[in-house]
């Protein structure tokens, strides 16, 4: 069995202990009887379970269940392996998602801010970090804005999110908008953008 020390946070917020699955799936005290399925359903039932019950500590049961499977590594089953997989997909993230996504808005010990991200701040705060980190990488300040909206459990910070997604011309639009082809060179591109803004009535490519 591995050394589970350290871990028992993330048990403890499944409702579980590290005596309750084997790492190595080696049955053990009181389930050394069952099957091996029964432990990696045990686990996964446990993360779900808790998700129902309290969705907004989401993210929290999510880190313990990455932390349980990230330290199993190669040895963990493939079924919770794809639980992860698939949460992720489903738009979960992880308490350290949120600050690795925080400090792209500039905060942390050494973000741009020079705070870190927490209750105490404010949502116009948070607002005004993203505002001035999307003038840099719009992508990834958006991807930060919603995670932490979501974390937070704000509706103003959700709110700024869904207004910038709602409002936000892809390149799609812009191409069916402006009548130029797919493959049109982006110099080109940015021309002809200039021409309509000057000059609404200029004639298209056609």
């Amino acid at each position: 069995m591995m050394n589970v020390d350290g871990l028992d946070e993330a048990w403890r917020l499944l409702g579980m202990t590290s005596r309750s699955y084997s790492w190595r799936m080696h049955l053990f005290s009181l389930f050394k009887e069952a099957p091996d399925s029964y432990l990696v359903e045990l686990l996964a039932f446990a993360y779900l379970a808790q998700c129902r019950c309290d969705p907004q500590r989401t993210p929290s049961y999510f880190s313990a269940l990455v932390t349980l499977v990230t330290t199993m590594g190669v040895a963990a089953p493939t079924e919770l392996q794809t639980l992860v997989l698939e949460e992720r997909n489903r738009g979960r993230f992880s308490v350290d998602n949120v600050r690795e996504l925080a400090s792209v808005l500039g905060f942390g010990r050494d973000g741009a801010l020079g705070v870190e991200f927490g209750d105490d701040v404010p949502d116009d705060f948070v607002g005004n970090a993203w505002r001035e980190a999307a003038k840099k990488n719009r992508r990834e300040a958006n991807e930060a804005l919603n995670v932490l909206a979501q974390f937070r459990g704000s509706k103003t910070l959700m709110s700024l999110w869904e207004s910038e997604k709602n409002g936000k011309m892809d390149l799609e639009k812009a191409l069916s908008t402006l009548d130029v082809p797919r493959d049109i060179d982006e110099g080109i591109l940015i021309t002809v953008y200039s021409m309509r803004v000057s000059d609404p009535r200029a004639p298209s490519r056609h």
